[in-house]
C-alpha cells in the first residue's frame, strides 16, 4: 500500500513538473491570441484612414493605422484587446472619431502584420515609441491614452511615464501575475512568468486623471480588477462599474457610452 502510494505521488510530482514547463516555454502561446495578416492585405473602413509602419528599437516593425479628423480635439492613442488584429479593432476608431478625436491604434509585435521578438520589455518600448511619434504633433494635454484589456498595460505604462490629458482603460487588469495566479493558483506563477504588467504599480505613479470601466459579469478579467483599483486608488481614478456587462458587451450598454463621454470630453 506504502509502494503503491509513493508510486502515485511521484507521478504527480512528474506530472506537476511537466506542466510547469510547458507553462514556462509555451506561456506567450497562452497569454497572446493574435490573428495574423498578410504584409499585401488591405485594410477598410468607413472611415478616412491612413496606413502607418514605424521601425521600432529591438527588431520592432509596427503596423499602425491613423484615423484623423478635421477638427480634432486631441488624439487617442489606443491599445487594443488580446485577440485579433487591425482588421478588427481598427473599427472601435469610429467612437472616438465620433466624439471629435482623431485616432492613432497599433498592432503588437506578431499580431497583424506587426513584426519582431515579443517580450513585455518590447511591448512597453513600442508603446513608448508612439507616444513619442504622437507627442511630436500633438500637446500633452490634448493626448488621450486609451487601453482596453491586455492594451492597460501598454496604456498605463505610457501615461505613467509620460505627461498626457488623461488615460481611460476599459476592463483592466490589476496585473498579469495576479490574473495567472488566479487561473494557475497551484504553479509558483512569480518565478516562472516573464509578463509581468504590473497596472498597479503604474497607476499609482500616474498624475493624470484615470477613467475606468468595468462589467460585473466579466468572465475574462474579473471585475475585482476594478473594485481593487477603487481601494487603492481611491479619488485618484473615476471607476465606473456596468451591472451585468461582460468583457465583450459594454458597448450594448447605454451606461458605457455615457462613461466614454464623460471620459474623454
Amino acid at each position: 500500500m506504502l509502494n503503491k502510494l509513493i508510486t502515485i505521488a511521484a507521478i504527480v510530482v512528474v506530472l506537476y513538473i511537466i506542466v510547469a514547463i510547458i507553462l514556462y516555454f509555451f506561456q506567450e502561446k497562452l497569454i497572446f491570441l493574435p490573428d495574423k495578416l498578410e504584409a499585401d492585405y488591405e485594410y477598410s473602413f468607413n472611415l478616412p484612414f491612413e496606413e502607418l509602419w514605424f521601425d521600432t528599437p529591438n527588431k520592432g516593425k509596427i503596423n499602425a493605422l491613423y484615423f484623423p479628423h478635421k477638427k480634432a480635439k486631441g488624439i487617442v492613442l489606443a491599445f487594443h484587446g488580446n485577440s485579433g488584429a487591425l482588421d478588427s479593432w481598427g473599427g472601435s476608431a469610429r467612437l472616438f472619431n465620433e466624439l471629435g478625436y482623431a485616432v492613432l491604434i497599433s498592432d503588437y509585435r506578431t499580431y497583424g502584420k506587426s513584426t519582431g521578438p515579443l517580450n513585455e520589455k518590447n511591448i512597453m518600448s513600442d508603446a513608448q515609441y508612439l507616444y513619442d511619434y504622437v507627442n511630436k504633433t500633438w500637446d500633452t494635454e490634448d493626448i488621450v491614452v486609451y487601453g482596453r484589456s491586455l492594451g492597460s498595460g501598454p496604456a498605463s505604462y505610457v501615461a505613467h511615464r509620460n505627461e498626457v490629458g488623461k488615460l481611460v482603460l476599459e476592463t483592466p487588469f490589476y496585473s498579469l501575475t495576479d490574473m495567472a495566479k488566479k487561473r494557475m493558483p497551484i504553479f509558483p506563477v512569480n518565478l516562472f512568468l516573464k509578463y509581468k504588467m504590473p497596472n498597479i504599480k503604474y497607476l499609482k505613479k500616474t498624475t493624470c486623471p484615470i477613467h475606468i470601466v468595468h462589467g460585473t459579469k466579466d468572465l475574462i478579467v474579473p471585475v475585482d480588477a476594478s473594485e481593487r483599483f477603487k481601494q487603492e486608488l481611491k479619488d485618484n481614478a473615476q471607476i465606473t462599474i456596468i451591472e451585468g456587462g461582460g468583457h465583450n458587451d459594454l458597448y450594448d450598454y447605454k451606461a458605457y457610452h455615457d462613461w466614454i463621454k464623460s471620459a474623454i470630453n
